[in-house]
């Protein structure tokens, strides 16, 4: 599995390496039983079950850019947290994220928590997306964000999260 981290942002101090560990954990905590989680990055990674050919990338942007992105392919005119977008070819696995540090530096200061582990919960709602998961209804949007929550909890207290940790995230639910 290729992950890429793009930062085109200065509002967060991104540590790649912590980012490309969240995304790993997240898949462990997902699938926990060693099967079920080869199997996972095989469909993550590439629909034939080759691990080797998928790539996840993921982007660190503003809200300029997150604006532009989702009116060109949402329709909405409008910032956004994040974006998940599946390039996926038949043989080849290819996911970006793209996710608005402007969006979770505000966010982070009206739910008193850190700007990284708001960028965190985009990144996982992002993977959750992709694995496909909906949240066009406030149920399902509700009942998505409630399991985010749960992944970065476990992400948060496993073994080696380094700097980028979750210190001072959110562990109660909010409406978007």
């Amino acid at each position: 599995m290729q992950i890429t981290i793009i930062n085109r942002q200065k509002k967060i101090p991104i540590s790649k390496r912590a980012i490309k560990s969240t995304v790993l954990k997240v898949f462990k905590i997902l699938y926990p039983e060693r099967e079920e989680y080869r199997r996972s990055k095989a469909r993550f990674l590439q629909k034939t079950g080759s691990a080797a050919a998928g790539e996840l990338s993921v982007l660190f942007t503003d809200n300029k850019t997150i604006r532009q992105l989702n009116l060109k392919f949402t329709g909405k005119d409008e910032p956004t947290d994040v974006l998940c977008f599946d390039l996926s070819e038949k043989n080849n696995t290819s996911v970006d994220i793209v996710i608005s540090a402007e969006r979770a530096c505000e966010n982070a200061a009206i739910f008193k928590t850190l700007p990284i582990a708001e960028a965190k919960l985009y990144l996982v709602h992002g993977i959750l997306h992709f694995l496909g998961y909906d949240d066009k209804r406030q149920k399902d949007r509700e009942k998505m964000h409630q399991l985010a929550l749960q992944i970065l909890s476990k992400v948060a207290s496993s073994p080696s999260t380094s700097s980028g940790s979750l210190e001072g995230s959110r562990v109660k639910s909010r409406n978007k």
